[in-house]
């Protein structure tokens, strides 16, 4: 008994207890919240179609490469281009690759024909990455003349 003659009587009526159902709700609500509001960082990176690799099998039975058919640049830690154990210009990989592509002169030490060639490129690890894509655009920039002069010689228009 307290001070003042009250009583307090124990409820005999249950009390109704909270709904599990409206907890889930608000639980789904906040993942949603969440996912909605938290940035996911997407990795970028170079875009380019390769062939699918080749059986185990074709690799065994393909032919070694001929000297004259592989051209093997590398760039090294300083991001310095090299070609022939020497250092080359950026600017003349182009110009470069399209002559061993396509051996205009029928030169003995390039490829017989444009489908026999090969190119290497070896990259060191501490090559900057910006220089790395240059070498490839340029690369990749060599092939669109070529593809250009066959697509006109299967049309007759050039000799």
């Amino acid at each position: 008994m307290l001070e003042g003659g009250f009583t307090f009587r124990k409820s005999k009526k249950q009390r109704p207890g909270i709904s599990s159902s409206a907890s889930a709700d608000i639980a789904f609500l906040l993942l949603v919240f969440f996912l909605i509001t938290s940035s996911l960082e997407s990795q970028t990176g170079i875009y380019r179609r390769m062939d699918a690799p080749a059986a185990e099998k074709a690799l065994k039975k393909r032919a070694p490469v001929l000297d004259r058919n592989l051209l093997e640049l590398a760039l090294n830690e300083h991001s310095q281009l090299i070609y022939n154990d020497s250092v080359f210009a950026l600017e003349n990989l182009r110009e470069l690759s399209q002559t061993f592509i396509t051996n205009p002169n029928h030169v003995d030490f390039l490829p017989e024909t444009p489908d026999k060639h090969v190119i290497r490129l070896q990259i060191s690890r501490d090559a900057d990455y910006q220089s790395y894509l240059s070498v490839l655009s340029e690369l990749h920039a060599s092939y669109s003349p070529i593809h250009i002069y066959e697509t006109e010689a299967a049309k007759g228009d050039n000799p």
